[in-house]
């Protein structure tokens, strides 16, 4: 508890007495601070609902003594943040509209307005936990402007499935996916659809054993998950013809990923009033627009994407492979 008191202190979180409730609050319990104490001596629904966006939750103990500063590196942020807030007396908040597909085996959600960024988890909470860092990973990637202050995720459409969410396996369609779209808005989506690609192949092409392994074989949902760097690649580089098919584009397209995707949004523009984004139903009897089409192949490049890179980080470590999507 002293070195977090010490840290804050260093800060100057300790400097003025508008920090009280706080430092009794980080005195309660002298080797577990938990968040249901801290939420309950700030008394504020206000507070707890800021120090839930730093990632400070009943679930995750604050310990300074099992684990060191590393451990309590996100309860530390949490707290550092929430000091300043009230120290200042205000905050800039980025609400993040996210659509939100369940079930009983988990949440996926889907950061809305960032096309194909999402977070996994086995409850809403957990799932929402992880936005924050995927919105930076993924605005630094994109090149868009990470949004200031605390990301506060708001939940704008709810969908409860009967998929394997917890695989990653997905239905839902956007309501902001329907409705015509400007040819300004698709080649912004083509755009970071094709950068995805491009990124992907500069990811496989580093990891330097593309057969190697880090973990065993297992079924899902679509069959066996891949788990080397060559069938994760074949792999997100095999739904090309299948989303396009989805919204009546019969292509065959070839080559590598970033070729096969050209050729398929080629095919797509040959399409008449291909810009009306019309729904069609697919295979399945899900829905399908061409919207959801460029938002799902950018999501499912970064499933495979993450396992690849963790993967490779696993077998030869970080600076044995590039890191194109920032993760």
């Amino acid at each position: 508890m002293r070195q977090i008191r010490n840290a804050l202190s260093s800060k100057g979180f300790f400097a003025r007495g508008a920090d009280s409730a706080y430092v009794k609050a980080l005195r309660v319990n002298s080797k577990n601070v938990g968040a249901a104490t801290f939420f309950d001596t700030l008394g504020s629904p206000k507070a707890k609902a800021h120090c839930r966006l730093y990632g400070i939750h009943s679930t995750r103990p604050l310990n300074a003594d099992e684990g060191g500063m590393a451990a309590n590196l996100p309860a530390l942020q949490g707290l550092t943040a929430m000091l300043r807030f009230f120290r200042e007396g205000k905050m800039t908040q980025s609400i993040i509209e996210t659509v939100v597909e369940y079930n009983d085996f988990g949440f996926l959600v889907y950061a809305r307005d960032y096309p194909g960024a999402f977070t996994r988890g086995r409850t809403l909470e957990e799932a929402f936990s992880k936005m924050s860092c995927e919105i930076t990973r993924y605005c630094q990637w994109a090149g868009r402007e990470i949004p200031r202050g605390p990301m506060l995720a708001h939940t704008a459409q709810s969908v409860k499935t009967g998929l394997c969410v917890q695989d990653a396996d997905s239905e839902a369609l956007f309501e902001a996916e329907k409705g015509s779209v400007s040819f300004q808005e698709y080649s912004c989506l083509k755009a970071i659809a094709e950068k995805s690609a491009a990124c992907f192949e500069v990811l496989y092409h580093s990891v330097p054993d593309k057969d190697a392994s880090a973990s065993a074989p297992r079924k899902t949902f679509y069959g066996s998950v891949p788990v080397t760097a060559r069938e994760m690649y074949l792999h997100t580089n095999g739904v090309t013809d299948y989303y396009v098919s989805q919204i009546g584009v019969v292509e065959t397209c070839t080559g590598d990923m970033l070729s096969a995707r050209k050729q398929a949004f080629a095919a797509v523009e040959a399409t008449p009033d291909y810009l009306k984004n019309a729904v069609f139903t697919g295979k399945y009897d899900e829905q399908w627009t061409l919207k959801k089409v460029m938002r799902r192949f950018i999501w499912h490049d970064r499933i495979h994407a993450k396992a690849m890179y963790r993967m490779a980080e696993a077998i030869w470590g970080d600076s044995a492979v590039v890191n194109p999507f920032y993760f």
